[in-house]
């Protein structure tokens, strides 16, 4: 007889407070910044960083060359251990600014004393990397093609490390800092480079070296759709900072203009060329919102499932209570029908041909996307409260809202081709338009549980059983169907948030500022953009170069 060892129970997983993408819904919307903005992603923001780290792949490419190596592992030995020497060293000389600036192994502390200190990432507990696939990797090499595959300096990666060779002093003292095999510093020699590494200060000849790749004069001078995406993108948001009514604008006035094609005072901003890039970001405004109101019903689900789970309800009690929470809400504007919140929608839209176009003479009123994102995303916790969340209806509210702009966009040629070729990707817009066109006719309750059902429940259930199968099987739902019905799958410290991430607009505006093209002033979300002198010249020589767009 056979026995069997006492049964042991798996550690209960934690759940994430965001949970990633649980509906999956990041792919497309990632997809389409990287039309409009590629070459780097949301966390690279330092010109100095590029321009230190091309230095070193410059110079380890010399020693390369004057002391031939034994071996391709000696050679890659030697590589990694320079490229990590330059980072330590670019961070131990901007201590104290670093902080909260985004800048992998900003963590790390250095001695105040002046013992030598070993410059390898082994040396502490973090290893953060800035040229990691997270960081400035993929950017440095691929996006804006200043290192080569082997993290050897390409045309562009010699240009801005000659630009930054001018920063540095030029007597006999830094010769540990050009000796590859030297690694090791102490405070006095860090002191003496602060100035070349400071990341607020990249000069001139920096700033021209990383426009020529990242932003050139002249869009002709670029080769692949890419480069040339992006260039068309930088002129859009620049354009749209420049239309702006007293020439200085926040950050989600800006993204209004790029997506209206219009300023509040009329003004066009989509000049010959950038029609293309203008379609894409106006279509990726909506994704944003579809992501965010679908993932809040998804928190009110989990929220839901929490506070009554092991009770025997299941999925059919679930929906029944998220549609009663939503036609609760919907009976005070009078709204039974899904076609009277078309109405009310309808409304703010007036005689426009789309919302976008209402929106860019009234901001700020539902018939602007940026408002509904507002809304939506003010929620920082759901809450069911007397058997109601309020979030539900404010959610199928913006769902409406986005499958009403999808129709709107549809009847213009330059919408309507991006929208069929983003039509057969799952949980598309026009998909969801699709769906609410065929309730319209319904009690809105009806059109609440189809969200509720094919695109929180069933996306879910589907999006997490592929990831599964991709990770050797192992499952990560945060919710089952069990014996008692609905429970969750393991604890959590706090639920569930919807969030919008920050995205590459901000980033850009970064970048042009670190090269002189924009300026700001305040802080956070009040912060406010201007053109320099060398933008607004950019600004005002734009010539277009129509060759046809390829999305990412």
């Amino acid at each position: 007889m056979t026995e069997f060892g006492a049964a042991g129970y798996p550690d209960l997983v934690e759940l994430d407070k965001r949970l990633g993408d649980p509906l999956g819904f990041a792919a497309g919307t990632e997809r389409l910044y990287n039309t409009i903005f590629p070459g780097y992603n949301n966390v690279v923001r330092h010109l100095r960083v590029y321009s230190s780290l091309c230095w070193m792949a410059r110079t380890v490419g010399d020693s390369l060359k004057s002391d031939p190596p034994a071996s391709e592992a000696e050679a890659r030995g030697r590589q990694s251990r320079a490229l990590e020497k330059m980072q330590i060293i670019f961070l131990w000389a901007n201590e104290g600014q670093v902080s909260g600036l985004q800048v992998a192994g900003a963590s790390r502390g250095f001695p105040v004393t002046n013992e030598p200190v070993p410059l390898l990432f082994e040396n502490w507990e973090s290893s953060a990397n800035l040229l990691a696939n997270v960081a400035y990797g993929p950017s440095i090499t691929n996006g804006l093609g200043f290192l080569n595959r082997e993290r050897l300096c390409t045309t562009a990666g010699e240009a801005l490390a000659a630009a930054f060779e001018k920063n540095l002093p030029t007597d006999a003292q830094l010769a540990w800092l050009r000796d590859v095999n030297v690694l090791e510093a102490r405070r006095s020699q860090i002191k003496r480079i602060q100035g070349a590494l400071n990341l607020h200060t990249p000069r001139k000849a920096e700033k021209e070296a990383f426009l020529a790749a990242f932003f050139p004069g002249k869009q002709a001078s670029l080769s692949g759709a890419r480069a040339k995406n992006r260039w068309s993108g930088i002129h859009l948001t620049l354009a749209s900072i420049a239309a702006s009514p007293s020439g200085r604008a926040t950050e989600t006035e800006i993204r209004g203009t790029m997506a209206r094609g219009i300023s509040p005072l009329g003004t066009q901003v989509v000049k010959p060329g950038l029609e293309e890039m203008q379609s894409i970001w106006a279509i990726l405004q909506l994704q944003q919102l579809q992501r965010l109101a679908t993932e809040t019903l998804f928190g009110a689900v989990l929220l839901w499932i929490e506070g009554n789970q092991l009770t025997g309800a299941g999925i059919d009690e679930c929906v029944n209570a998220m549609r009663e929470s939503g036609e609760k809400q919907y009976q005070k504007h009078g709204i039974s029908l899904s076609v009277d919140l078309e109405t009310y929608l309808r409304a703010y839209q007036g005689s426009k041909a789309s919302f976008y176009d209402a929106a860019s003479h009234n901001p700020g009123t539902p018939a602007d996307v940026l408002e509904h994102l507002r809304v939506v995303g003010s929620h920082n916790s759901l809450q069911w409260i007397e058997g109601g969340c309020r979030a539900v209806a404010e959610a199928v509210t913006a769902l409406t809202f986005v499958t009403m702009e999808t129709l709107n966009l549809t009847r213009s040629s330059k919408h309507r081709e991006l929208l069929n070729e983003l039509s057969a990707e799952r949980g598309s817009l026009l998909s969801m338009a699709r769906s609410q066109q065929r309730l319209r006719a319904e009690p809105v309750g009806n059109w609440i549980a189809h969200l509720v059902i094919d695109w929180t429940f069933a996306r879910y259930f589907e999006v997490v059983t592929a990831r599964s199968e991709g990770s050797n099987g192992k499952l990560r739902f945060a919710f089952t169907t069990g014996e008692n019905g609905l429970e969750m799958c393991g604890p959590h410290a706090e639920p569930f948030q919807p969030n919008v991430s920050t995205d590459k607009l901000r980033h850009t505006l970064l970048l042009c500022i670190q090269c002189g093209l924009v300026n700001s002033v305040g802080s956070g979300d009040q912060t406010t953009y201007f053109l320099t002198a060398a933008g607004r010249s950019r600004v005002d020589s734009y010539e277009a170069d129509r060759e046809v767009v390829q999305t990412a």
